[in-house]
């Protein structure tokens, strides 16, 4: 007790340089804790990426036309015409094949009779749902039907269901304006976490909805869509990943003026996330590491003081 007394006694008598101390461990151990959590949230299984272990990320392309002396490069998703390049005949590897548009518009303007609002969008293909495993408390995934059909549809979260409609199972049938888009609600997901942005939408259309045959690069090889491959239980991700370099290595061989990088990818879920934080930095562990390593000596400098 004398001895917590005498510790209280310099404490007072030094005010700045324990304030310091103390305000210097407690962030570094608070910053520590974040990177910690964050880090969790971005390798874990987490709804509705449940399936992260057996996910394949084909989100970049890059394309050089062009001879030697006159060349142009661009790099982005994947366009159209490049698509079937690596979603046929997979089935070998794969049990499904998610699409994202990854378009400009990233928050929609959604009227309902008596309420609208702004909601984060996304523009996917049936597979999305099945790559990605959302939880429906009413309605139903996008059907082959509806694709086939081209049905001007949209699949909201709970959140949005109840502050439109007041409840979830009241949503579905209802009929909105979406950007302009008379749609028909079809299906209620449970609502997403933020910190996954490759899952997170409040709303989910088909994304044939959007005009995008006019979007740049739409008819070249790249364009704004990005690839997820569920494979099979039990396929080996280094299998599907030579297989994709193959494809490009023989498409590249018959072009004569075109040339295809998929650079490292496929990816898998770690590098994926790596890439997501660090922009494709190989040292991303590492460096996650050395963080952490840091962070932690301010606290220990702070307790030797």
């Amino acid at each position: 007790m004398e001895r917590i007394k005498e510790i209280w006694l310099l404490i007072c008598a030094n005010r700045v340089s324990s304030a310091l101390y103390i305000a210097g461990v407690a962030l570094a151990v608070t910053v520590s804790m974040l990177v910690a959590i964050v880090w969790h949230v971005k390798l874990s299984p987490m709804y509705p990426e449940d399936n992260r272990a057996r996910i394949a990320y084909l989100t970049q392309l890059e394309c050089v036309d062009g001879t030697d002396d006159d060349t142009n490069t661009v790099s982005w998703g994947l366009g159209q015409g490049t698509i079937p390049l690596f979603t046929d005949s997979v089935g070998e590897w794969t049990e499904a094949i998610g699409i994202e548009a990854h378009l400009r518009n990233r928050f929609a303007h959604v009227i309902a009779p008596d309420r609208e609002m702004d909601g984060a969008v996304k523009f996917v293909n049936p597979g999305f749902f099945k790559v990605f495993n959302y939880q429906f408390l009413s309605g139903s995934p996008i059907t082959e039907q509806q694709w086939a059909n081209q049905e001007h549809i949209a699949i909201i979260d709970d959140d949005m269901a109840r502050q439109l409609f007041g409840s979830v199972d009241a949503a579905v049938g209802q009929t909105v304006d979406i950007d302009g888009v008379q749609s028909k609600i079809t299906g209620v997901v449970a609502h997403g976490s933020t910190l996954l942005p490759t899952s997170y939408g409040q709303i989910f259309q088909p994304y044939y909805v959007q005009d995008i045959a006019d979007e740049e690069y739409m008819d070249s090889a790249v364009g704004p869509f990005q690839l997820f491959f569920l494979l099979r239980q039990g396929a080996k991700f280094s299998d599907f990943k030579e297989e994709m370099q193959n494809r490009v290595r023989r498409f590249n061989a018959a072009a004569e003026s075109r040339t295809l990088n998929i650079k490292s990818g496929p990816m898998n879920h770690r590098e994926y996330a790596a890439d997501e934080i660090f922009f494709g930095n190989g040292n991303s562990f590492l460096l996650v590491f050395v963080l952490g390593i840091v962070l932690l000596l301010v606290p220990a400098f702070n307790l030797s003081g």
